[in-house]
């Protein structure tokens, strides 16, 4: 009997018709998928082909370590696929290998939208790749059918690479011929990326395989459930287990399974707030981050939406738990990749741009807004000599420098000072903000001490004294001195 091929694709007939010169479309995806495997592996996988005119009992899929079933309303409409489906599912299930080391073992490619409740349950929640997409708009399919020259090409590609990183991970956990790639590495961090509306959804798979090529796992790795007991516990245990949670939020509303009132993308973001929010996520080794970047153009909204976006705009005790982003994705991207290197490499930047933390001096972090940096020297200097030293902002490097350096040391201060002058309380509240929000970039413990300098004539409202938890000291005329700021000194030295 000749070997099981380790990855099998089960397809319907019907499907491998196509305008093609070199084949129809099943035949194109299996050479591809064989061509990418080989470039990251650095040598060939087996792969069969499998249609309704095969054997589908047990045995034919007993060698095999992956199934890929091309799902289509022909596919299921054939009995025979069916049921080697539900076989392959039965059998890695009684070997506890549907997943081997998170990584899955049997893959739904949906070619064109078909109702996943038809499937066996042991299928049915498991995450599928959709060689397809819905225009947003008009609410038209688009499926991915051309291979080249044009923009359906490309995301078939994008798409295709996706499910062959995956893939490529599954392999090397379960043979040991293949050779780890280089953006295959053991994960170091589990990372929520939510669900979001349908007009996100391709910026989304770009960031998931941004994320899985850097080494970290994704989470959810499977179809959400659709009952509601099911969906808040999937959501909440996925939660817990990570260490950032990203939600993307745009136009779309999103869909709102049954029983619930609220949305998935909205479900996602309450259970991450509330778990940002409890004990467990405060005594995590390495802490619990949230991100949530909204998109800038926003023309085509309900009412619901523009609530929802309201919402996490003005809630304090969402956005203190949370960094929010508007800005294009582009830019959500580059942060991501700035931010996630960044904390990574933090010890080593620690010894090439900031002096040894051994020290045993005190850290002052001084934030000021570029207007008031002159002004702000003499304060810098008194620090100095008290043998306290200053962390400043370099307004001469770029914004995503300037950003993580100014969480850097937010993350490494024994205490803060906002040197309040030229700017408005906008900026003020801001900074305020960022303080509170330093446990989530990796703060810690608390701070010794807070202080904000008023310049003559500046005032802050009632709401920002109250949030700040900060000493207010008024600067009067030019000079500041040891007695001005014995108070937080005090408060450093405990």
């Amino acid at each position: 009997m000749p070997e099981a091929p380790e990855i099998l694709i089960s397809y319907s007939k019907v499907d491998n018709d196509g305008e093609n010169s070199g084949g129809g479309w099943v035949d194109n995806f299996k050479n591809f998928l064989e061509a990418l495997l080989a470039q990251m592996l650095k040598t060939s996988p087996s792969i069969g082909l499998i249609n309704e005119d095969s054997d589908h009992a047990s045995e034919t899929y007993e060698g095999s370590t992956v199934l890929i079933a091309l799902l289509s309303e022909s596919f299921l409409n054939k009995e025979q696929l069916m049921a080697g489906l539900s076989n392959f599912a039965k059998l890695k299930s009684s070997k506890d290998e549907l997943s081997i080391n998170g990584n899955p073992t049997l893959y739904q490619v949906l070619l064109n939208p078909v109702e996943v409740s038809h499937l066996p349950s042991l299928v049915s929640e498991l995450i599928s790749y959709n060689f397809f997409e819905i225009n947003p708009k008009t609410g038209i399919v688009e499926p991915y059918e051309r291979f080249f020259g044009s923009k359906a090409g490309k995301k078939f590609w994008m798409k295709l690479v996706d499910m062959s990183y995956d893939l490529s991970r599954v392999l090397i956990s379960t043979n040991p011929r293949y050779s780890v790639h280089e953006n295959i590495r053991k994960e170091d961090e589990v990372i929520y990326l939510a669900e979001t509306g349908i007009d996100l959804v391709q910026h989304r798979d770009t960031i998931r395989r941004e994320l899985i090529r850097y080494g970290f796992t994704v989470l959810p790795d499977r179809r959400l459930p659709k009952s509601k007991d099911l969906l808040q516990r999937t959501i909440k245990s996925d939660i817990e287990k990570s260490n950032l949670s990203i939600h993307l939020v745009g136009e779309d509303y999103g869909k709102v399974s049954d029983g619930m009132d609220i949305s998935v993308v909205e479900l996602q973001n309450k259970i991450s707030t509330e778990y940002s929010l409890s004990e467990d996520s405060k005594n995590k080794p390495h802490g619990f981050r949230r991100l949530i970047w909204i998109a800038p153009k926003l023309t085509n909204m309900t009412e619901r939406q523009k609530i929802f976006i309201e919402s996490l705009r003005s809630d304090t005790e969402n956005l203190e738990s949370a960094e929010i982003m508007q800005t294009s994705i582009h830019d959500l991207r580059t942060v991501l990749r700035n931010q996630l290197i960044y904390k990574k490499q933090a010890s080593m930047t620690s010894q090439i741009n900031h002096e040894d933390d051994t020290s045993g001096s005190s850290k002052v972090y001084i934030i000021v807004d570029r207007r008031d940096l002159e002004d702000s020297k003499p304060l810098a200097e008194l620090l100095r000599k008290k043998g306290i030293e200053v962390l400043y902002t370099d307004y001469n490097k770029d914004l995503l420098e300037l950003r993580n350096d100014h969480q850097y040391n937010l993350t490494k201060c024994d205490g803060s000072i906002i040197y309040f002058g030229r700017a408005n309380e906008e900026w003020m509240k801001t900074k305020i903000q960022d303080i509170l929000k330093s446990p989530g970039f990796g703060r810690n413990k608390p701070m010794r001490a807070k202080a904000i300098i008023l310049e003559e004539g500046k005032k802050l409202s009632e709401e920002s004294l109250k949030r700040s938890d900060s000493l207010v000291l008024n600067k009067k005329g030019s000079s500041i001195d040891e007695e001005f700021l014995k108070p937080f000194l005090e408060r450093l030295e405990h």
